[in-house]
């Protein structure tokens, strides 16, 4: 036992009063109080010396669970292997102490077949083989530098065989071959010990009902985990990634008509050997809306009118394609209400998945709403995602609902470019209503002039300042307002001329309530002959 201090029991002068452990005389009940020794746990046994030769497995210098060897590496041929005895079926964990250098772990079965190798820590930092299943027999580990390059190193290693646990992860589980087996609706922990780690867990569906298959897991800290289901071959069905310490959800997947599946908890860089994750996967009712995999936009979900439709957006990657089919061009409202902690942005995306306009001004917990999206054959594609971190909620749902009405008498998001411009298409009494949504939307519309007098009232909603002004081609303003409440814009033009109106909020933003343009001298409607840009809205 080795005593902390330089000579014997180190006095501490703020226990005296509780412990009685200083110089000055003690009185018979404090003589009588056991004595006070702080040990150090890493020394509690004295160090084994290393016995060479045992550069080869034939030569392996035996070591007994709970010693603690004491070795030396010279060079970066220099390796020293070790013998190690399981007395029974269990769960073996080893502990390399490093010295000087960067060294690696490595364990083998009794053939020499090479099972694990732990090269996680840097320079004096040593290796931790936290879990390696083992049988009834005979081992071996290995001690070398890591790399081409390093110098002499000594340092100190140990093992312990204990039992295994009920649900516990069995390594070397590092790829499908290897498998571990994990029992829907029951929960296996393991470890995230070292960098690229991988557990794969084999899933027997067999008589699982028909529904969606979700799975969780508990993270660990300091560890940013990646949970993934994949097939029966090993493909990858989908991906979730966590945050250390964040619970990680797979939610919404459809069960495959399959016997078996794979769940697969993994590491990059980060890893951690003393606290396990926890992770399980049941099959729960199908919620109408969302089905995963929907990353792409190959893979959209369907949507109904006026039916909602539920979500998950597990992490910051998680991409949520829907598509709603069109028969002929229509107008879209879309509105997603997410859960408390969700901060989601929503877009109206082109064939190719790729985002045309985007809102997330909300925050989180807080409804998101397009109104006024044109649509056109053969459907309407939207994408959610949470752009933000703190924003996402893996155990939360979304509701999605959108809603249609016809193009007369309104704006055609997007129309954010002189190339996606709005034909203005009146009421009859000359009215065309558009939204400042979000805070700086900007509005184009395209007109021809009736007159060589163009006079045009906007009326904005109280809390929204608007700037519209008029414009040939997008060029500089013929004539501009800027303000709140209702406005009136003149301007000289050419009779039979094009004519650009821009509508750019100023401050403020509002869904519910439109500004309204009304032209007072009555200019002919134009509708805008297709372009490559509008093409691409869906």
């Amino acid at each position: 036992m080795k005593y902390l201090g330089t000579k014997g029991v180190r006095c501490i002068p703020l226990m005296v009063l509780a412990l009685g452990a200083c110089s000055r005389p003690a009185d018979k009940a404090q003589r009588r109080l056991p004595a006070v020794v702080l040990v150090d746990p890493e020394d509690g046994n004295e160090s084994l010396p290393e016995q060479e030769p045992n550069d080869q497995r034939k030569n392996a210098q035996k070591l007994e669970p709970g010693q603690q060897l004491s070795g030396h590496i010279r060079s970066v041929k220099d390796v020293d292997w070790f013998a190690v005895e399981a007395a029974q079926e269990g769960v073996l964990r080893a502990r390399l102490r490093g010295g000087e250098a960067d060294l690696v772990l490595e364990a083998f079965d009794a053939a020499g077949k090479r099972l694990v190798r732990v090269a996680s820590g840097g320079a004096a930092e040593g290796e931790v083989l936290p879990n390696l299943a083992v049988t009834k027999g005979r081992f071996f580990l290995r001690v070398a530098l890591q790399g081409e390059k390093g110098a002499p190193s000594s340092y100190q290693l140990s093992f312990e065989v204990r039992s295994a646990e009920g649900g516990e992860e069995r390594e070397p589980n590092w790829k499908k071959e290897l498998a571990s087996p994990l029992t829907i609706g029951d929960d296996a922990v393991g470890f995230l010990g070292w960098r690229n780690d991988s557990d794969w867990y084999r899933v027997e569906l067999g008589s699982a009902p028909r529904g969606a298959i979700r799975a969780e897991m508990e993270g660990v800290d300091g560890v940013w985990p990646i949970l993934e289901l994949r097939d029966s071959r090993g493909k990858l069905i989908q991906r979730r990634r966590g945050r250390a310490g964040a619970t990680v959800v797979l939610a919404n997947i459809l069960r495959p008509d399959e016997s078996e599946v794979y769940l697969v908890v993994r590491t990059l860089r980060t890893f951690n050997v003393e606290a396990r994750y926890s992770v399980r996967i049941f099959v729960e009712p199908a919620i109408p809306g969302e089905q995963e995999p929907n990353d792409r936009a190959s893979q959209a979900s369907w949507l109904v009118e006026n039916v909602a439709a539920a979500g998950v957006l597990g992490d910051t990657y998680d991409r949520d394609y829907f598509a709603l089919r069109v028969t002929k061009e229509t107008l879209v409202w879309i509105e997603v209400s997410p859960s408390f902690r969700l901060d989601l942005a929503v877009a109206v995306a082109n064939s190719k998945g790729e985002p045309m306009i985007e809102v997330n001004g909300a925050g989180p917990g807080a409804r998101e709403v397009l109104p006024a999206v044109i649509a056109r054959p053969p459907q309407l594609l939207l994408r959610l995602r949470a752009p933000k971190a703190g924003g996402v909620d893996a155990a939360g749902r979304y509701r999605l609902k959108v809603w249609t009405r016809a193009l007369v008498g309104f704006e055609q998001e997007p129309n954010d470019k002189v190339t996606l411009a709005s034909p203005l298409l009146p009421l009859a009494n000359g009215a065309v209503s558009g939204f400042v949504h979000h805070e700086k939307d900007v509005d184009f519309y395209r007109l021809v002039a009736a007159s060589d007098r163009l006079q045009v009232q906007i009326t904005s909603p109280p809390e929204v300042e608007v700037k519209v002004s008029v414009s040939q081609g997008g060029g500089k303003p013929l004539a501009s307002r800027k303000g709140k409440g209702e406005l009136m814009l003149l301007a000289q033009v050419s009779a039979g001329q094009t004519y650009l109106l821009r509508v750019e909020g100023v401050k403020g933003s509002d869904t519910k309530r439109p500004y309204q343009l009304k032209l007072m001298e009555g200019p002919k409607p134009l509708a805008i002959p297709p372009s490559p840009s509008n093409k691409e809205i869906p």
